[in-house]
């Protein structure tokens, strides 16, 4: 039978039913060629002909399983079930969700102080600072902007500026 344009016959021994890869290599021919022949024969591809069952078992399988395991399962090749899954709108699986994590605490254990000076940094600049004013991690006195302040003075301009150590037992 002559295949159209090619000059080629399509031999008797063509199967369709093939994937136009396998057909290629035992007919020693590109996949274009192969397609024409399809085409030339009236064979519809078998990658149109997705059952409804076919689509339910790629669904359940497609986050879970590998791209080889569902196109075995399917018996169809890893880029029909890609295809199929990209023009359904499927997703596959992430990998491994991210592990819980502590709370970032920054520094030294949180104090009341501290929370008082974290509701201060919204107004100015407010660290542990020595008595000279200046950054101490483990200084007694607080630095708020360009005061120098000790601890009960942070406190109580912290409760000026609207905050409360007790403001937990409210909302409980």
């Amino acid at each position: 039978m002559d295949a159209g344009g090619e000059g080629m016959t399509i031999p008797a021994d063509f199967n369709p039913a093939l994937t136009m890869k396998q057909s290629a290599k035992i007919h020693g021919v590109s996949p274009t060629a192969i397609f024409k022949w399809r085409k030339k024969l009236g064979y519809v591809a078998r990658d149109d002909l997705w059952t409804d069952d076919d689509i339910r078992r790629l669904k359940s399988l497609y986050s879970g399983s590998s791209l080889n395991d569902i196109a075995a399962a399917l018996g169809r090749s890893v880029s029909a079930v890609k295809s199929k899954a990209v023009s359904l709108g499927l997703r596959r699986a992430t990998g491994q969700f991210a592990p819980d994590r502590a709370p970032k605490i920054s520094g030294r254990v949180q104090g009341v102080a501290d929370m008082a000076a974290q509701h201060l940094r919204r107004d100015a600049p407010t660290f542990r600072c020595d008595a000279n004013g200046k950054a101490n991690p483990k200084g007694k006195f607080w630095r708020f902007g360009n005061i120098t302040l000790t601890e009960d003075d942070m406190l109580a301009k912290a409760e000026r500026k609207g905050w409360s150590a007790d403001a937990w037992r409210e909302i409980a």
